[in-house]
């Protein structure tokens, strides 16, 4: 999947990728005591551009965020082959 290095000042950087097609994931969410909990699975849609924020709830999962709101995701999906580059100047 594409990602994308983008730049927020020295010493600060995203990743970002491109999912190749639909993509399945399951939404998460806080509970009441501040843990991660599993919602709704929903699909995103090819071309959704998400960044990886860390583990997954098992290694074959990553937490990512796309528009604001984190899932899990098989990180089959997020390949190195989706990564793409923006520079500092195209980071929104």
């Amino acid at each position: 999947m594409p990602t994308s290095q983008v730049s927020f000042g020295a010493g600060y950087a995203k990743t970002f990728y491109l999912l190749p097609k639909n993509t399945s994931a399951i939404q998460t969410f806080q509970d009441g005591e501040g843990r991660l909990r599993m919602g709704t699975l929903i699909q995103l849609p090819e071309g959704a551009k998400v960044e990886v924020n860390g583990d997954g709830f098992d290694r074959r999962t990553a937490l990512i965020n796309w528009e604001g709101v984190s899932y899990f995701i098989f990180r089959d999906y997020i390949q190195e082959d989706f990564l793409y580059k923006v520079s500092s100047a195209h980071a929104g």
